[in-house]
């Protein structure tokens, strides 16, 4: 069967959301001390050229007058295409 937007859009969002979930019951719990701050974002228009987080670099460069984001960015992790189908689905057991 074909998916079409399965691996790519649907894969990356459901990622996001899954880390965004864990994330926030392991801090409700206690479980989960931050020094810095987390963002969780989705962009768009991706396909035609980097449209979303290139705009989102350059405005938070723009904002702290900065000419690079090292000083407020420590990682940024790429979740687009994380999903495959191949032979059967992948499901998780639920214990979130």
């Amino acid at each position: 069967m074909i998916h079409y937007g399965a691996d790519d859009n649907a894969s990356g969002v459901g990622g996001v959301l899954e880390i965004a979930q864990y994330l926030a019951g392991q801090k409700a719990r206690g479980n989960l001390s931050m020094k810095h701050d987390l963002l969780l974002g989705a962009w768009s228009g991706e396909e035609l050229g980097l449209l979303g987080s290139s705009y989102f670099v350059r405005t938070l460069a723009e904002e702290e007058k900065v000419s690079t984001l090292g000083g407020r960015v420590a990682a940024y992790l790429n979740m687009d295409m994380i999903g495959r189908l191949r032979d059967s689905l992948a499901q998780g057991n639920g214990t979130t």
